[in-house]
């Protein structure tokens, strides 16, 4: 877990890592004490609930866009091979809420029953934002639907 909306996840199939964004969700920043960058309010709680229901699980990752990242240096550099993936992670788990206590399961943008949207659960403990995907910004997997915020958070 990097952050409380960004994660490194191994692809079961190449065994390689990429790091993905949760899409239409932003969650505050957990700081970084190497760099001296003080955590945000409630940015360690949301890395933390994300770590303790993720870390060694199984997920499914549903990339729905990209985006080149700017800056030099760093990790990704300025090359728009290395930019940002953005996508929907949910975890396998019937009526349960997939490892999620006390969650009931979601149903995620793509129809499938029975997988828990792990940025739903962020936002409904209010350790994340729902963000309006910009019009620059395409929805690479047809079947993905941009989270958009219940009615009764208000806006």
């Amino acid at each position: 877990m990097v952050s409380g909306d960004l994660m490194v996840v191994v692809d079961s199939a190449t065994d390689r890592e990429r790091r993905v964004c949760l899409s239409s969700v932003r969650a505050p920043r957990a700081g970084n004490p190497r760099r001296d960058v003080k955590p945000e309010p409630y940015g360690v709680e949301a890395k933390e609930f994300l770590r303790q229901r993720l870390v060694g699980k199984s997920v499914h990752v549903s990339l729905d866009y990209s985006r080149a990242v700017m800056g030099g240096g760093g990790a990704g550099g300025a090359d728009s091979s290395n930019g940002m993936a953005f996508g929907t992670v949910t975890m396998p788990g019937g009526g349960g809420g997939g490892g999620i206590p006390g969650a009931a399961a979601a149903v995620v943008a793509n129809g499938e029953a029975g997988e828990t949207n792990v940025a739903v659960h962020l936002v409904a403990r209010g350790l994340a934002t729902v963000v309006r995907a910009k019009c620059k910004m395409r929805m690479q997997n047809a079947n993905a639907t941009p989270l958009t915020a219940p009615s009764w958070i208000p806006s």
